[in-house]
């Protein structure tokens, strides 16, 4: 799985347009460097909660998956980040017939 995930390696910069959306549904991403903060927005007060601060060693979506289904989140990059990502599908693969990983991963 190492070698499936250093192939696709992004650096984003603090400055990266927020607009810009990262692919939960179909990536899964882990942190190398750099932080990031992943929050909702309540529709109703327009007021941000902000439930996750990851940093290197981090992973997210773990919730997409899980169960399969989009979460409306922002993601803000808090300073210069490096991250490595891999097809949802692949790790599901491991997850399923790597119970070594399987465990590691939760």
């Amino acid at each position: 799985m190492v070698a499936a995930l250093s192939r696709k390696r992004m650096t984003l910069p603090k400055d990266f347009p927020a607009e810009v959306k990262f692919n939960t549904m179909k990536y899964f991403y882990v942190i190398v460097s750099g932080r990031i903060k992943i929050s909702q927005i309540n529709p109703d007060t327009g007021r941000e909660f902000a439930f996750l601060l990851l940093g290197p060693g981090d992973v997210f979506d773990v919730i997409c998956l899980v169960d399969d289904q989009e979460h409306l989140v922002q993601i803000d990059i808090l300073e210069d980040v490096q991250i490595l990502y891999i097809f949802m599908r692949e790790v599901r693969f491991w997850i399923q017939n790597h119970a070594d990983f399987n465990k590691t991963l939760c």
